[in-house]
């Protein structure tokens, strides 16, 4: 939320002169972007209407981490994990969104990413963040039954609500 305010200085036409100020209302941008804000006086009876110079600033998407846990570090083959996302941002603001969850393999070393060239598998369905706390929103994968003995990496990749940035563990 951004408060400013304005000092007005007034000359009457009789050389006698005086000054106001007066502080705006509350004001919480919608998005990120560019903002001016411009104090206008209207006219009177007494005085004709003017306007000072615009205060501009900046509103920017809060950064974000994401941490994965997954539910076991071993699975017997027919055995299933899941994977939770936990997404932080700055502030008291929780990320809002979902989170995409993948699985790689590697049938002799553990997979270091999870590219389009490392065959990742998606795990059921994008999951909406719930709220874990001040300023965190966590979200579970759907169960993951690998195919076949080997070594996988599970992915998760968060797609902001608009006030946050993306980031992916």
């Amino acid at each position: 939320t951004w408060t400013g305010s304005a000092n007005v200085a007034v000359t009457g036409a009789g050389g006698g002169a005086g000054s106001s100020s007066a502080t705006s209302g509350a004001f919480t941008p919608p998005a990120a972007g560019w903002y001016r804000i411009r104090a206008a006086f209207g006219a009177t009876d007494s005085y004709l209407d003017s306007s000072a110079a615009t205060d501009v600033f900046e509103v920017t998407l809060t950064p974000t981490t994401t941490t994965t846990t997954v539910s076991a570090a071993t699975v017997a083959l027919g055995g299933s994990v899941t994977d939770t996302a936990t997404v932080t941002g700055e502030g008291t603001r929780q990320p809002g969104g979902t989170v995409t969850f993948t699985a790689c393999f590697d049938a002799t070393a553990y997979p270091t990413s999870c590219t389009s060239g490392d065959s990742p598998t998606t795990i059921g369905s994008a999951k909406t963040l719930a709220g874990a706390g001040a300023h965190s929103s966590t979200a579970t994968s759907d169960a993951f039954t690998p195919a076949q003995g080997g070594y996988y990496l599970l992915h998760a990749v968060y797609s902001p609500d608009g006030k946050h940035t993306g980031s992916a563990d």
